[in-house]
C-alpha cells in the first residue's frame, strides 16, 4: 500500500540555548500516527506574549523571526510576528527568534486544523 499525502496533525517545538537575545527554534511537523511528516507543509506561526496566544508580539518585544536551517518563509504577514512557512520534505523547520532586551514571548504554531502548538516561553534579560 503506497502512502497518502496528509496534512500535519500535530508538531514538537525544541527550543536551543539563547546566544546573546537570539534563540534557535526547532519545529517538527508531525502526521497522524505521530511520526515525521513525509512531505512539506504549509503552517502559520507566530509570537505572543502570553502562554494562550492571544496577545500578538509586537516590534517591542520582537526583533526578528527568521529562517535559521530548514523550511521557507513564505509570506510575512506581520513582520517578525506573525509568517507563513514551508517545512522542509522531512517536516522540519528552524527559525531564530531574536528579542528586545527584557521581554518574553512564545512561539505557536498554527496547524491546517485549527489546533495550536505552543513553545515555552523564551526570555531575553
Amino acid at each position: 500500500m503506497s502512502q497518502r499525502f496528509t496534512t500535519p496533525t500535530d508538531a514538537t517545538i525544541t527550543l536551543g540555548t539563547i546566544a546573546s537575545h537570539a534563540f534557535p527554534v526547532y519545529i517538527q511537523l508531525l502526521g497522524p500516527s505521530g511520526k515525521d511528516m513525509k512531505y512539506s507543509s504549509v503552517v502559520d506561526v507566530y509570537l505572543s506574549t502570553d502562554l494562550a496566544g492571544d496577545t500578538m508580539a509586537s516590534a517591542t518585544e520582537s526583533a526578528g523571526l527568521d529562517i535559521l536551517t530548514d523550511g521557507t518563509i513564505l509570506v510575512e504577514q506581520t513582520a517578525d510576528v506573525l509568517q507563513t512557512l514551508k517545512s522542509e520534505s522531512d517536516g522540519d523547520i528552524g527559525l531564530t527568534v531574536t528579542l528586545q532586551s527584557g521581554k518574553s514571548v512564545y512561539l505557536h504554531v498554527v496547524l491546517p486544523n485549527g489546533r495550536l502548538i505552543t513553545s515555552t516561553i523564551m526570555t531575553y534579560s
